[in-house]
């Protein structure tokens, strides 16, 4: 876009935490000065505020984690011949697709994420949750609250097996921050050929052959799930995967939620001597 653009930006904001309005100073610095932005967690909230669409304009759709049901109703309202672009601030779209495209506009219109935007964020936290629990920092917590002095063996990462559930952006940037501390990486994946970022594991393993991904599940003192939400990674964390998972190993969702069978999870933890999970 260049300076003399005149855009017009809707941005669908969730009616809680305002994220989009909370972006607002980046969003100014990015879109040309003649931009214009409109925030709102409901149709009439645009439609009061701009009834129709200036003509010449350039428009699109921000979605900033409000109701996907708002986005597709903008289109209709708007019309697809000024409006045809709807751009998502999460990686994940698994809420907003089906919402389209019940709504016949999947095939109509442009569709963006921001895949890899929070890729080193999710690294980050990550190492942190690892170093959490290995450091063994909520045992720390109580003896300090407690006012206790104990000696204990404070394990260190080197030489721990790191599994990932799914080997994409996030993944693979996480595997850069564990190869330096002389961590095993091992990757579940579909692609078991050189697929981007295969360079980075000790081993690739198949996701297509149960037996390998036991293997991962069985041998890996931490997995890391980072998949995205489909019909075919629904609950592909369940009770069989954790059952296979050492009493000592510690679990770690950072992809979508649907993937984890939850009941599952909540039943292993309930488990006496059990890992955690983040």
């Amino acid at each position: 876009m260049s300076s003399d653009d005149n855009v017009v930006v809707l941005v669908v904001e969730s009616e809680v935490d305002k994220y989009g309005e909370e972006i607002s100073p980046t969003l100014d610095k990015l879109l040309p000065q003649k931009a214009t932005l409109i925030y709102g967690h409901r149709l009439e909230d645009f439609t009061r505020q701009m009834p129709q669409l200036p003509a010449h304009n350039r428009c699109m759709v921000l979605w900033a984690a409000g109701d996907p049901r708002v986005v597709a109703s903008l289109f209709q309202h708007y019309g697809m011949d000024k409006l045809s672009w709807v751009h998502s601030l999460s990686a994940g779209v698994d809420s907003l697709v089906p919402v389209l495209v019940s709504d016949n506009l999947a095939d109509k219109i442009t569709l963006t994420n921001a895949r890899g935007a929070f890729s080193k964020s999710l690294a980050e936290y990550s190492l942190m949750c690892m170093l959490h629990f290995n450091k063994k920092v909520p045992m720390l917590q109580r003896l300090q609250k407690d006012k206790v002095w104990r000696k204990f063996r404070m394990p260190v990462l080197r030489g721990k097996t790191v599994g990932f559930v799914g080997f994409g952006s996030i993944a693979q940037e996480t595997a850069k921050v564990c190869r330096p501390l002389g961590m095993r990486i091992l990757a579940l994946r579909s692609r078991i050929d050189d697929g981007p970022g295969s360079d980075l594991a000790d081993e690739v393993l198949n996701s297509g052959v149960l037996e390998q991904k036991n293997k991962l599940f069985r041998e890996s003192d931490f997995v890391i799930c980072s998949l995205p939400g489909t019909p075919s990674t629904r609950h592909f964390c369940g009770s069989h995967e954790f059952a296979l998972m050492r009493p000592t190993s510690v679990f770690i969702s950072i992809g979508r939620g649907v993937c984890v069978d939850e009941v599952a999870l909540y039943k292993a933890l309930s488990t006496p001597h059990r890992g955690p999970a983040s």
